[in-house]
């Protein structure tokens, strides 16, 4: 229940995504190790309240899944900071 009160985010800061769980990080992870993003509907438990999900990915392990409500926005942001990460998002 208290997920639900304080909401899942996810944040850009420096070279970091921070994903938060209500009022507690859930991870940080360093977006020069971030590979590939790409769009998924995995059933997979994660930090998502949708099943519109990101996949993303450092080298062939899944990092995280996530679901951002604005995805372009969101992967428009982090290709900024690492133009190097491959988008899958067909």
């Amino acid at each position: 229940m208290g997920i639900v009160w304080f909401g899942t985010g996810y944040y850009v800061r420096d070279d970091q995504l921070i994903i938060k769980i209500g009022p507690v990080t859930h991870s940080k992870i360093s977006l020069s190790k971030i590979t590939k993003i790409s769009k998924s509907n995995s059933w997979i438990s994660s930090p998502a309240n949708s099943l519109k999900r990101l996949e993303i990915k450092s080298g062939n392990s899944v990092l995280v899944l996530i679901s951002p409500k604005d995805q372009e926005k969101f992967m428009t942001t982090i290709n900024k900071i690492n133009p190097k990460i491959e988008f899958k998002v067909e």
